[in-house]
């Protein structure tokens, strides 16, 4: 996954793969310093 700062990640639910891919992405990305909102959190922020 190719990620840079202010990158958006979207994943759709319902997808057994994504599911089981996503604690180990998750993980990752925080390793990395990455956070994690909604997109209405995010939306709020450049209001």
């Amino acid at each position: 996954m190719m990620t840079s700062s202010n990158s958006v990640i979207l994943m759709h639910e319902g997808n057994s793969e994504t599911l089981a891919a996503l604690p180990q992405i998750v993980v990752k990305l925080k390793s990395k310093g990455y956070s994690f909102v909604t997109v209405s959190e995010l939306m709020k922020a450049y209001q």
